[in-house]
């Protein structure tokens, strides 16, 4: 993620022309948003994060959802209407 926000940095700092990004090639920002495309297509996959990153959230979804039953059963039954 922190590579795609250098991308959008380059592009504005290009596109609004200030200081050293003024006379920065087109080329050089392509090729910084071309890098981000390679981490987010191949190398995140290879390195596995995109499933760690899933298998985190689930946990978490799982410990909100035990705190939550524990929270009901420590209250007692509801009201019976």
């Amino acid at each position: 993620m922190w590579l795609l926000m250098v991308a959008l940095a380059v592009l504005a700092l290009r596109w609004l022309e200030i200081g050293p990004f003024a006379h920065l090639s087109w080329w050089w920002v392509g090729a910084v948003f071309g890098l981000a495309f390679l981490w987010f297509e191949y190398f995140e996959r290879m390195l596995g994060l995109e499933g760690k990153r899933a298998m985190d959230e689930q946990d978490a979804a799982r410990k909100r959802r035990i705190a939550q039953a524990l929270e009901r059963d420590r209250k007692g039954p509801g009201p019976r209407g």
